[in-house]
């Protein structure tokens, strides 16, 4: 015979854990197809974000985290630092401590070499051979450029006598790009300069731009892509320029140039929502997404880009149009999509969710 009070007990018991388990945010994504999965994150830590092989690398000043998408950390490399500075090209990992002096290669968590500069570094960069160019303080000039080999021997050097160097990048087979930012009485322009490592001829001035460029990055050893303050120039090796975007008076509050297909630019309007506009490399729009509200962060990845809004994420094909939306429970800070665009890292202020994006 059944103890009626006994089975009361049990089932409120039941009912106790059942009510436990679909409330944990550590496993409500198994009862929602897998659509959130959370990883707990220390508080008051930012974190930047990469992606390598098939995984997702977190990056502090503590190190680096490598997360698959099954949210396992894979392994971590621990990496002090100030202001780290991360670059991922081909199977290398370039860590650097902007305004520090140390350098980092590695291949997965393996350690290939560690370099110390003389003077503080101002910008780094890797092409994917895992060779480093190094920007930094130089006394006597507005700072100095040196590339390293996988071996950590310093194999060319320059220095900047005229202008600071404001950013550098580094082609597969030796070219240096370096955004040298000028001033002539009232007026602020770079130099964009380009120089082979492979022989000792003087810097070339590939164009100069007004205003202060953001980032040059080479999407081949012959094609540069130029982000200023007012335009985005795709540049030919010789100085030519093949495309231009020109923003119209606007300045982007952000921008992903990363991808080699598509390259996307965040604008305020005048209601202050962020309008999402996608080109491709060479500069063609293919689209544009109109928020209607402010967008926290966003990344892209192939075609697919993703934008967090207060509370909601979406996915966006390029040419603009929604396809997906995705409630979340924090304010996000940042995001990453997986190599594997299927789904995608969001990173709150001490926790984060792996989110289906298709």
């Amino acid at each position: 015979m059944i103890n009626k009070k006994r089975l009361v007990a049990v089932i409120a018991a039941l009912a106790a854990v059942v009510a436990a388990v679909f409330t944990s945010a550590a496993i409500r994504g198994f009862f929602l197809d897998d659509e959130i999965k959370d990883i707990k994150f220390k508080t008051g830590i930012g974190y930047s974000t990469e992606s390598y092989g098939s995984e997702i690398l977190l990056v502090n000043n503590e190190g680096v985290r490598a997360m698959s998408r099954a949210g396992k950390e894979e392994w971590s490399i621990a990496f002090a630092s100030t202001s780290p500075s991360v670059r991922v090209r081909n199977k290398y990992i370039m860590l650097a401590d902007v305004n520090g002096k140390n350098l980092a290669l590695y291949r997965g968590d393996k350690l290939i070499t560690k370099i110390k500069t003389e003077k503080e570094i101002i910008a780094a960069s890797m092409n994917k051979n895992g060779y480093i160019a190094a920007a930094t303080d130089e006394l006597g000039y507005k700072g100095m450029v040196a590339v390293f080999d996988r071996s950590g021997k310093e194999i060319y050097r320059w220095h900047s006598g005229t202008g600071y160097i404001g950013g550098i990048d580094l082609s597969p087979r030796g070219r240096l790009a370096v955004l040298q930012i000028m001033t002539d009485k009232d007026k602020v322009y770079t130099k964009v300069l380009e120089m082979d490592i492979r022989n000792n001829k003087e810097a070339k001035t590939l164009t100069e731009i007004d205003g202060i460029a953001l980032e040059a990055r080479y999407r081949d050893n012959s094609s540069l892509t130029v982000v200023a303050d007012s335009a985005v120039f795709n540049l030919k090796s010789g100085g030519k320029v093949k495309g231009k975007i020109d923003f119209e008076g606007r300045t982007p509050s952000g921008y992903n140039i990363q991808n080699e297909n598509n390259m996307v630019f965040a604008f305020e309007n005048r209601l202050n929502n962020t309008i999402l506009e996608m080109y491709s490399s060479g500069g063609t729009l293919k689209g544009s997404f109109d928020s209607g509200d402010g967008i926290k962060a966003f990344d892209v990845s192939g075609e697919a880009v993703i934008a967090a809004k207060l509370h909601e994420i979406v996915t966006v094909s390029s040419a603009g149009k929604l396809k997906k939306t995705v409630q979340t429970h924090y304010d996000v800070k940042n995001m990453k999509i997986f190599p594997s665009r299927d789904k995608a890292l969001v990173i709150g202020g001490s926790n984060a969710e792996i989110i289906k994006i298709r």
